[in-house]
């Protein structure tokens, strides 16, 4: 079986066959230092011109950054917007007001990286028949995922980009938040300030009354964890990459457990038995066995060490992965109740709208007696008001027309597909008790680089 990841150069061999420029290692590869530099000083003389006030240091701020993005190799450009994507819920307070528009980090993610695809760059060809997959969607999803697939599947057919590079980078990114959440968890740091009047979201009570908190490290990045350890299901099970892979996934796997998000974890479940139950196309033999047993295995491991650790912990992961089996508390049986509710509240307004209500602000929802915090936490109510039953159905065609794309198109990366194929059902768990996929920005973007690596990274010529 073929590897996907290209040898590494030596002696002036190009990874990417014959004909193809190489570097030196003396070589910084920062593609058009001229052109960077002339779009700081105009990025910088326009700042001086027109702003006035914290702007200028905002506009300054905003030329440094589109001349680093344009300078950076795709790889980097690309983890890098993993790590906005992380730290979105810490960045928002540095949001861009520009008159009565807002600008958070996520958007100015999507401009740089569609600024950086229209750069003039030396490009792999397009294998004949590739097409952009659009969902549509309202607001930010409409705009970030043609966006983010066009972009994306520029920047990695740029001939400095180099997927063992990018692997690596992203494992390093993701690696660093669990290991940011684990430092703020022993040093006791929630993210949530109750005192100050913040929420009580990062408090779980279990059966026995105790008081668990999860609220640790940046809340966006709880949505990495389980795609991390997806990834490295699918590398444990679809390549031979074992070892690595499986120290990967047992660190996805503990980090998501500990975030106590039930539609988080049972995405993930879900995600992690669909890999091991599918076979890609040409692939000679697979590691599910080997898969099953270490992920079976890695979780005892981690309930007996967390049972010496912290038993409140252990109970509350016990209880939130086994529901049904284990007792639960009051207060999760209610925010259970709540998500339901939101589901009703969406099969009610349809009934009487068939065609939804249209796009409206909150005060107009609180008005027609519909509670906004129902549609923060489902995205099928969210759909089933806003768009009615039409727009329910539309997107549930759209995910599925997405999934049996991805069987249908090859990739010379074997894993690719499984990880995809659990990365889209564990979101898509997750969106039935959060507004995800339509709503939640960071949610966004990471589906849209999912989509961009599956049908753009796959299917790169050799």
């Amino acid at each position: 079986m073929r590897e996907a990841i290209p040898p590494p150069t030596h002696a002036g061999l190009s990874p990417y066959g014959a004909g193809h420029p190489t570097r030196s290692r003396r070589d910084l590869n920062l593609d058009g230092v001229r052109g960077v530099v002339v779009a700081v000083a105009v990025g910088i003389i326009l700042a001086l011109v027109v702003a006035s006030g914290g702007r200028l240091l905002w506009l300054l701020v905003l030329a440094s950054a589109s001349g680093l993005a344009l300078s950076l190799k795709p790889d980097v450009f690309i983890a890098g917007a993993l790590v906005v994507v992380g730290l979105s819920s810490v960045l928002e307070q540095y949001a861009l007001h520009l008159g009565s528009a807002t600008f958070y980090p996520t958007d100015i993610v999507v401009v740089l990286a569609f600024a950086r695809s229209l750069r003039p760059a030396d490009r792999l060809p397009l294998n004949a028949g590739e097409s952009m997959i659009t969902i549509i969607r309202y607001e930010t999803a409409l705009l970030y995922f043609p966006v983010l697939y066009f972009a994306m599947s520029r920047l990695l057919r740029e001939r400095t980009f180099s997927p063992a590079r990018l692997w690596f980078l992203l494992s390093v990114v993701a690696v660093g938040f669990v290991i940011w959440m684990f430092v703020m968890r022993i040093l006791n740091i929630p993210f949530e300030n109750v005192s100050a009047g913040g929420a009580r979201l990062g408090e779980v009570t279990t059966s026995q009354g105790s008081v668990v908190r999860r609220d640790f490290g940046s809340a966006t990045a709880f949505i990495i964890y389980p795609t991390l350890a997806l990834t490295a299901v699918a590398a444990m099970a679809h390549s031979s990459r074992r070892m690595t892979a499986t120290a990967l996934a047992f660190v996805g796997v503990v980090a998501t457990l500990v975030t106590l998000i039930r539609a988080e974890i049972f995405g993930m479940l879900l995600g992690i038995a669909v890999i091991l139950i599918l076979r890609t196309r040409g692939e000679a033999r697979t590691s599910r066995l080997f898969t099953g047993s270490a992920l079976a295995v890695g979780f005892c491991a981690a309930i007996l060490t967390l049972a010496y650790i912290n038993p409140q912990v252990r109970d509350a992961i016990v209880e939130r992965t086994l529901p049904g089996i284990a007792s639960e508390s009051t207060s999760a049986d209610q925010t259970a109740e709540y998500r339901m509710k939101a589901l009703r509240l969406g099969t009610k307004v349809a009934g009487r709208h068939p065609n939804g209500i249209g796009f409206r602000n909150e005060d107009a929802l609180v008005r027609s007696e519909i509670d906004p915090g129902y549609l923060g936490h489902s995205v099928p109510a969210w759909l089933l008001v806003f768009m009615g039953w039409p727009g329910l159905i539309a997107s549930v065609v759209a995910l599925a027309a997405l999934l049996a794309t991805s069987f249908r198109v090859p990739s010379e990366i074997q894993w690719l597909h499984p990880a995809f194929v659990g990365i889209i059902l564990m979101l898509v768990v997750y969106s039935f008790g959060a507004a995800g996929l339509v709503s939640q920005p960071w949610v966004i973007v990471l589906a849209g680089m999912a989509i961009a690596l599956r049908f753009s990274l796959g299917r790169l010529p050799s």
